[in-house]
Parts: structure tokens; C-alpha cells; sequence
């Protein structure tokens, strides 16, 4: 496998499996094999990442700023525990 089998296998699997799961918060883990450290694959990541973010509506980037306060309260409050956010 190349770097541009590696791209082609992310984009046809990686992001429609992660927007089917939008209720999760993943993290994309790797090793750095050779393969996932070249810089056609990061760049294909990194543009990948940018559409995702920008995709986002300004109303729930707005809500989620707006909650901010009440959440850190919240951690504070609870001293660091779970809290229901």
C-alpha cells in the first residue's frame, strides 16, 4: 500500500464512517508507519479536518461558546469529577 491507497482507503471509509457517528467524539489514532507520516497523507488529513470544521453551523459553535461558563463552573464545582455535559 501506498500513500494514495492509504488516502483513498480514509476518504472512502474513514469520513463516512465518522459522520455516521455523530453523537461520538473519536479520536483518528496512528503509529506512524511510513505511510501515515508522508506529507500527502497529512495534508489530505489536515484538508479533510478543515472541511469537517467548517461544515460546523455558526449557531452551534455560538451555543457551545455560549455554554462555556456554566460547564466550567460546573467542573469546578464538582472539583474535576464527571460532570453531566
Amino acid at each position: 500500500m501506498n500513500s494514495q491507497d492509504y488516502i483513498d482507503v480514509l476518504e472512502a471509509n474513514l469520513l463516512s464512517y465518522l459522520q455516521s457517528l455523530p453523537q461520538h467524539q473519536l479520536t483518528l489514532q496512528q503509529d506512524n508507519a511510513s505511510i501515515q507520516v508522508m506529507a500527502s497523507v497529512k495534508t489530505t488529513l489536515k484538508d479533510a479536518m478543515a472541511r469537517e470544521w467548517n461544515a460546523i453551523p455558526r449557531s452551534t459553535i455560538k451555543k457551545l461558546v455560549a455554554s462555556m461558563l456554566s460547564q466550567i463552573f460546573d467542573v469546578i464545582s464538582r472539583q474535576g469529577q464527571t460532570t453531566k455535559h
